[in-house]
């Protein structure tokens, strides 16, 4: 991870993660899922911060990891529409949620490109650098909150 990145991180006065790699370059560089992220995270970190409470999370994460992939309606694919009307979510939360799904469709893209050596990888790395700062750039908004 970039160690600006890691120093800046908020809350992360203190490390909880020994190794050299940490979980956030291990989860990003396997493309791991939110759910499957999470149980990974809280029990790499459970002896170093919060012990059995890091433990139970962990276990919640993993239960809800088994519900995604059962034959249940979180098993669905959702559009991000579908999420920002049923949370009622302001212009810019809709604007990141409606964002990050188009990063999804265009990370598969980008590994395409990356995979098969293609020559637009770069138009694909621009369009996402884009995407990621119109995201900021809603935080930045929704942050003005506490001003």
């Amino acid at each position: 991870m970039n160690e600006d990145l890691k120093k800046d991180a908020p809350g992360n006065q203190k490390n909880h993660y020994a190794g050299a790699i940490q979980p956030i370059d291990y989860i990003f560089s396997n493309d791991l899922d939110a759910l499957s992220a999470n149980v990974l995270k809280y029990v790499v970190r459970y002896k170093h911060k919060n012990g059995l409470e890091d433990l139970k999370k962990a276990k919640w994460y993993l239960q809800w990891l088994k519900k995604r992939i059962s034959d249940s309606p979180y098993a669905k694919c959702l559009s991000a529409e579908e999420f920002v009307v049923s949370q009622e979510l302001n212009n810019d939360q809709a604007n990141i949620a409606k964002t990050l799904e188009q990063y999804m469709f265009h990370l598969d893209e980008y590994y395409y490109c990356v995979e098969h050596d293609v020559n637009n990888l770069q138009e694909v790395k621009t369009e996402i650098g884009e995407m990621f700062d119109t995201i900021e750039q809603s935080i930045t908004n929704l942050m003005r909150e506490y001003d």
